[in-house]
């Protein structure tokens, strides 16, 4: 069989080359239109309950990772010219193209009570920027008035204070999320620039943007240090650069196809399978030096070039065939996981080195057939080189030592085991950052002036309609965000009962000593204000809290990057 395949190849040599070359354009021109995936990778099954139940928690609230958030620690915040140039940088972020509001303590909105239409309007704090500096403290004692943003969008006791910034949710699974959010990042660096001071970022959206960049980077950068090492491994053994090129256009037609099979499968790039590139390089160079170990071989031993391709074919090419089926087989089983992230992967990684394998067989043979006959210095690593010198060490030792072998064999094994039940699981989401990037120093300062930005959410299901609008659920809520409060793993809790809280204050001209929840008496009147009242957007806390029915009540909270070891711990407490 191997020998009739050999024959063929050989035979149809130049048209096998052609229907490669065209292929592999055609996988070029899908490649051209693969895209990163900007989203965390889905490791939970479809099916999982957990996952079902985060599915419909977003169909009804919405997606939970919209919000860019931009931090600052200045004692100068309300400074007039630090406030106003604050205040015009959020007025211009709505115009960048993407973003859909901002929401900080200068662009905050209050309630006010409309005693002539029985309802409440719902209007920004500050209308326009302050001329004066007494204007700017009149600001701060009216923002300060609302508790409804305290521990927010900002942390008195620090001096901290947060910007966030909507961004439209089909964006942010675009490439035009890295767009936006870079546009943002120049408006608001400049503010920074001009006041001295540092601008700190996290929130989902940019966090995703960071990491689907850095994996792209990252990516670019371990393929050309594959190639570059392949290279330098392949000159140092076969001391010619005609030799290089054969394995670096089997490498290349091998990332070629990887990259149009995702496009192709309608997959985006993920961190599994922006590695296939790396291990193709890893896969094709032990096939080339394989193959043309062999020929080297034969052509030393009888100098025919027919039969020395023959040769390498007939008995190189079953080896690498079984070697690299193996290696497909074990990656394609991935493709049986239900994780979509898995199951990308084993494909393109199985299908990848198949089309490897056919490569090998059709790009060697066709240059070497082409290629001139090897000189003497090209066949001189097959004897007395130092790797040969190296392995036949090797070889004696285990033949006059091999009782020893096993004994330290099986001590080293006893020693490992050891440390495999010393090792412990502990994972985070953020894994990727290094400790000392930008990136996990600002992760740091929101867990610490604020308790985090990984999205935590709980629901209420009243069994009711309209229960969560009733008095003693509303303080059984209120009750829940006690717990959390408690906790400093966790930011301040938000739900509907802070909406009620802002009514009511509200309800008595903004007095801060009313920011409570009504009694029944006053929960009638408020109820009847609010039924009036037309509110929007980001701003519509009854719309973001509750569902379409008022039976089932959300309390949202934030939390710090803890790790998997403990969020267990946390869960259950």
């Amino acid at each position: 069989m191997w020998l009739s395949l050999a024959r063929f190849v050989l035979k149809h040599r130049f048209t096998l080359t052609t229907i490669l070359l065209i292929s592999t354009i055609f996988m070029a021109f899908l490649a051209k239109d693969v895209e990163m995936n900007y989203q965390f990778s889905q490791i939970m099954p479809k099916n999982d309950p957990i996952n079902i139940e985060y599915q419909n928690f977003k169909k009804q609230f919405g997606d939970d990772g919209t919000r860019l958030m931009i931090g600052i620690q200045t004692d100068k915040f309300f400074d007039k010219d630090f406030f106003t140039d604050f205040y015009e940088t959020g007025k211009r972020l709505p115009k960048i193209d993407g973003v859909t509001g901002v929401l900080s303590l200068a662009h905050a909105f209050d309630l006010k009570k409309d005693t002539t239409n029985k309802n409440f309007s719902l209007a920004p704090l500050v209308q326009a920027a302050p001329k004066t500096q007494a204007a700017t403290d009149s600001l701060k004692t009216a923002l300060f008035a609302l508790p409804f943003y305290d521990g927010l969008l900002y942390n008195r006791n620090t001096n901290a204070y947060i910007m966030g910034v909507n961004i439209e949710a089909e964006w942010l699974d675009s490439d035009k999320r890295v767009d936006v959010v870079y546009n943002i990042l120049a408006e608001t660096d400049a503010f920074a620039k001009r006041h001295n001071i540092e601008m700190h970022y996290s929130g989902l959206p940019y966090l995703r943007t960071f990491r689907a960049t850095s994996m792209l980077q990252e990516m670019t950068m371990f393929m050309i240090l594959s190639i570059v090492v392949a290279i330098a491994i392949l000159l140092v053994l076969f001391k010619s650069w005609r030799v290089v090129l054969f394995p670096l256009a089997n490498i290349l037609v091998g990332i070629t196809f990887s990259l149009g099979l995702v496009v192709a499968f309608g997959f985006k790039m993920s961190l599994l399978t922006g590695l296939i590139p790396s291990l193709i390089v890893v896969i094709s160079v032990p096939n080339s030096v394989y193959m043309f170990n062999r020929y080297l071989k034969e052509m030393q031993e009888h100098g025919d070039k027919n039969k020395a391709l023959e040769k390498m074919l007939t008995n190189i090419g079953q080896t690498i065939f079984f070697a690299n089926l193996t290696t497909a087989i074990g990656f394609s089983v991935f493709a049986f996981m239900e994780s979509d992230l898995l199951y990308e992967f084993g494909i393109i990684a199985g299908l990848s080195i198949a089309t490897l394998f056919i490569s090998s067989l059709i790009i060697i043979p066709t240059v070497l057939s082409i290629m001139s006959a090897p000189k003497v210095r090209h066949t001189k690593h097959l004897e007395g080189s130092y790797a040969i010198k190296l392995v036949k060490s090797f070889e004696k030792l285990i033949l006059n030592h091999h009782k020893s072998i096993q004994v330290g064999a099986a001590a080293l094994f006893l020693f490992a085991l050891f440390g495999v039940s010393q090792m412990q699981v502990r994972c985070y989401i953020f894994d990727y950052m290094s400790y000392e990037s930008k990136e996990y120093k600002d992760l740091k300062f929101f867990e610490h002036h604020f308790n985090g930005v990984l999205p935590f959410d709980i629901l209420i299901d009243t069994n009711k309609k309209q229960g969560v609008t009733k008095l003693s659920n509303l303080k059984r809520i209120e009750k829940v965000q006690k717990i959390f409060a408690e906790d400093s793993l966790f930011s301040r809790a938000l739900s509907l009962t802070d909406g009620f809280k802002l009514a009511t204050q509200a309800y008595y001209n903004g007095q801060s000593q009313f920011y409570k929840l009504p009694s029944n008496m006053e929960k009638s009147f408020i109820l009847k204000y609010l039924a009036k009242t037309e509110t929007g957007g980001n701003n519509d806390l009854l719309q973001a809290f509750t569902d379409t029915t008022q039976r089932i009540a959300r309390v949202s909270v934030q939390m710090a990057d803890v790790g998997s070891d403990k969020f267990d711990v946390v869960l259950d407490s």
